[in-house]
């Protein structure tokens, strides 16, 4: 893989400027002899710095810059149109390197459409000398040993760190240590390959054949074998049944808490009328009514404990229901143009859908449901078919809840309009608002919106952090947006400007807002 020179345009300048104190400055590793009268604005220490990445995204192309500062603010690193490997906004560690890819603006494209594709080239960067230690010339870098969060925890030995990085087509690759030292060059991983690391070595699959070879750090090869693909199909189970995989993963069998089988793929499709598919998967199961319901090829489907199909939907043609889903007593369809929630039976008919049901509900988590009473008043959490908590929702009319936090302990229950929002800490309410609501950290916060009657178009309210507990961390004085919450300092973006911001709303450090 021939290693090319950097070359870096006027559109792409890159400051690189490394701190060793907040008193002392060198650009490029070399001491300039003058003294930065900054005192140290973060809490973190000497060896973090702090990662700020701004992006704008259009319809046909997208802008971005990635900002890293030490802990008295001081740029070490600033450049538009650079792709950072570290996933996210935070504080990370200054003695490892990092990936980042430079756009190639040579291999800038754009369609007859306006829609403009971009292309990386990926280098190592050490923070502390503000250096390329391989420069970006790779089309990917992986990091082999460490993980992608690896520059987060502290305990996290550095001298670890193994990378791979990519050519071009993907089929050579170089195996590169912490220090920016080449130890296989070249290596070939085929037109379908992948590199992994296992227990000292080298791990190169084809995805195609389903090979894979096993190869020390010296590049000789020690062995051929099956890619072991057994965990992907794993049994798993929902509302205490169980779904299994046949061979390829196509295809599902379900069993019910007793061990005996519910439906396969030739029990579902005889109940379809005796269609065929490539694939089925069964996505829900009900433990009170034994209904399953799932999508079998181009359909979706429902079926009773009697294996009865009552529900078939060719997802092809459109309508204006949503997806099914079940209920202690049926199942229910949600029809977009009359706004309203259509309940059925176990046996297809259509009911009144009066009386405690589940209506629509976002968890991730199967074993939550959400049932709102008959006298509409009280939305009640089940968790693994057991009370977990009671929302008072008298005071709203309720449409919708949401588990914010992953079902664990916040829900938000909204009315129809989504004007009237309530959220929940189990079962306390701590407010009701225009806006929504989640999960940052160990915050909750809340993002209200509010109209302009100017031009009709919503835009970002007042905005409130609060603990666990429900208390008021932070509370904005006017219009802006908490991007992120991290430890004890906030993103924000406020009027023309994104920055740093502490539990205060102060600015630790801003910057103009892409444009």
């Amino acid at each position: 893989m021939k290693k090319r020179a950097l070359c870096i345009t006027m559109a792409m300048a890159l400051a690189v400027t490394t701190f060793t104190a907040c008193g002392e400055k060198k650009n490029n590793g070399a001491p300039t002899g003058k003294k930065d009268k900054k005192e140290k604005v973060f809490d973190f220490s000497d060896d973090e710095v702090f990662v700020l990445t701004q992006s704008k995204f259009t319809e046909k192309d997208n802008t971005s810059k990635t900002t890293i500062l030490d802990n008295c603010a001081n740029e070490v690193f600033a450049m538009s149109e650079a792709s950072f490997n570290y996933s996210g906004n935070g504080v990370i560690r200054s003695d490892c390197p990092v990936a980042i890819g430079i756009e190639d603006e040579e291999k800038r494209e754009t369609t007859d459409d306006g829609y403009v594709f971009k292309t990386y080239n990926y280098g190592l960067y050490d923070l502390n000398s503000a250096k390329w230690i391989i420069e970006p010339t790779y089309a990917n870098i992986d990091t082999l040993v460490g993980g992608y969060e690896y520059v987060t925890d502290k305990d996290f030995d550095a001298t670890t760190l193994l990378f791979a990085g990519y050519s071009e087509n993907h089929d050579k690759v170089d195996i590169i240590d912490y220090k920016g030292n080449i130890i296989l060059d070249d290596f070939e991983t085929g037109s379908y390959g992948g590199v992994s690391y296992e227990d000292g070595n080298i791990i190169v699959s084809d995805y195609e054949s389903m090979k894979e070879k096993v190869y020390d750090m010296k590049g000789e090869l020690l062995e051929e074998r099956d890619s072991d693909t057994s965990g992907d199909y794993e049994p798993y189970d929902i509302n205490g049944y169980t779904i299994s995989y046949n061979e390829d993963g196509t295809k599902q069998i379900l069993t019910d808490p007793s061990g005996n089988k519910v439906a396969d793929y030739d029990s579902i499709s005889e109940a379809l009328g005796g269609i065929s598919a490539d694939y089925m998967f069964i996505e829900d199961v009900n433990s009170t009514t034994g209904m399953y319901s799932g999508t079998f090829g181009d359909y979706g489907f429902v079926c009773n404990a009697q294996g009865r199909c009552v529900y078939q939907k060719d997802m092809t043609v459109e309508e204006n229901y949503s997806s099914p889903a079940l209920t202690d007593s049926g199942y229910m369809l949600y029809d977009s143009d009359n706004d309203k929630s259509i309940y059925y039976d176990v046996e297809g008919n259509e009911t009144s859908g009066e009386g405690a049901k589940k209506f629509e509900y976002y968890f991730s988590d199967d074993t939550i449901t959400a049932e709102l009473s008959e006298d509409k008043n009280t939305v009640t959490i089940m968790k693994d078919g057991k009370e977990a908590n009671k929302l008072d929702v008298s005071d709203i009319e309720a449409t919708t809840v949401y588990a914010i936090d992953d079902a664990e302990t916040m829900y938000s229950v909204s009315d129809s309009t989504g004007d009237n929002t309530k959220v929940f800490i189990g079962d306390k309410a701590v407010g009701t608002f225009k806006g929504y609501a989640s999960v940052d950290g160990d915050n909750l916060v809340i993002s209200e919106y509010k109209y302009n009657d100017s031009t009709g178009e919503v835009v970002s309210g007042k905005v409130t952090v609060m603990d666990m507990e429900g208390n008021t961390v932070y509370e904005s004085t006017g219009s802006e947006i908490v991007e992120q919450v991290i430890d004890n300092y906030m993103i924000i973006k406020r009027n023309n400007y994104i920055g740093i911001c502490n539990m205060k709303g102060e600015y630790l450090y801003k910057t103009v807002v892409l444009e």
